[in-house]
């Protein structure tokens, strides 16, 4: 084949145009600008959680237990069984309350059917508070023992309770001295030494 001259057609046919195996030849283009990526926004942090009363008592297996806080139990126990045996005791004496009341040197005296209607209404509800409360009063009592706080204000409770309860069907000595063996284990587990025993207080949120 001949050399091609310059200025040739085929020559100026190759200047500016393609040729086959050019046009079979894909085309590289810039990547269109994408997007800014998106920052990620930093972790929420997380609200501290109160532990429950049983992980309180559990963190707290370390502390000695306060002398104060087993006083306290003896002192509930002992309010509530002397509120027992005092109910006992007035079972006993259920025929001299019934005289007493039908008695004429009784300034509030009624007749034997009212009488035996209130003496035993009344024997009933001092039997009744005197199990059931005293039972309570024991009971979380025991439970403060392992540093529940809760037990505390229940204990607290159950002998304001109590107390009413005294005040308005009448008093005598075995319960004034009952309610003051419940108050005065009130009084110790509230005592500053008991403070670490029983924790902060935990806040629902």
């Amino acid at each position: 084949m001949p050399p091609v001259k310059p200025g040739s057609p085929d020559d100026e046919k190759g200047v500016g145009e393609k040729t086959s195996a050019d046009a079979d030849e894909p085309t590289v283009t810039d990547p269109e600008p994408g997007p800014a990526p998106i920052e990620k926004a930093p972790p929420a942090r997380e609200e501290p959680v109160m532990p429950t009363a049983a992980e309180a008592a559990a963190r707290r297996r370390d502390v000695a237990r306060p002398t104060v806080v087993r006083t306290a139990f003896y002192l509930a126990f002992g309010s509530a069984a002397l509120g027992v045996v005092t109910g006992i005791y007035l079972i006993t004496q259920k025929q001299v309350m019934l005289d007493y009341a039908v008695s004429p040197d009784n300034p509030l005296r009624t007749t034997p059917a009212r009488a035996e209607n209130i003496v035993t209404t009344y024997l009933w509800l001092y039997m009744i508070q005197a199990v059931a409360l005293g039972g309570f009063l024991t009971l979380f009592a025991y439970k403060a023992q392992e540093g529940v706080r809760r037990a505390r204000m229940m204990m607290l409770i159950i002998t304001l309770i109590m107390l009413l309860f005294h005040f308005y069907v009448g008093w005598a000595w075995p319960d004034l001295i009952s309610g003051f063996c419940a108050l005065l284990a009130i009084a110790l587990m509230y005592l500053p030494s008991t403070r670490e025993f029983f924790g902060p207080r935990q806040t629902i949120t």
